[in-house]
């Protein structure tokens, strides 16, 4: 059992090794988007943050759809199709799913929202390593 456990540690060891290079803070993939940033954040399942850098509200914030591609067991978005009506000025919201997969997995989400009287809709992609529950960003 000692064996086992050793040769899965050092297994492990070399796929991080020969991984590209992920992201500090388990951080992937930041837009600034004419004001509101968008980023992708791994650890023990996925986060998409959205965040309003205007001096000014933004409204009707959604995350409309999600699409995966990769070896995934198991996902599960809580607040997918779940609409923010308003966002403050300097404020963050997230939208996470807790998943299960193994290598690599591309994640595309369609964001849409309001800002001064206009709709405006964008994808944010983020692509990562899954090992399990573990989930690593891949630059």
């Amino acid at each position: 059992m000692r064996r086992i456990i050793i040769g899965g540690v050092v297994a492990m060891v070399v796929l991080m090794g020969s991984l590209p290079q992920i992201g500090e803070g388990m951080h992937k993939t930041e837009k600034n988007l004419d004001g509101v940033s968008i980023s992708w954040e791994g650890g023990f399942g996925v986060q998409l943050v959205i965040t309003n850098n205007n001096n000014y509200s933004i409204y009707n914030v959604s995350l409309d759809s999600i699409s995966i591609s990769g070896f995934v067991i198991s996902s599960l978005w809580g607040n997918a199709g779940m609409t923010i009506a308003e966002m403050p000025p300097e404020t963050s919201i997230s939208f996470g799913s807790l998943m299960i997969g193994v290598g690599p997995v591309a994640i595309a989400a369609q964001i849409s929202y309001d800002e001064q009287g206009e709709h405006v809709v964008r994808e944010a992609i983020g692509n990562f390593f899954f090992l399990g529950m573990l989930v690593l960003p891949v630059r």
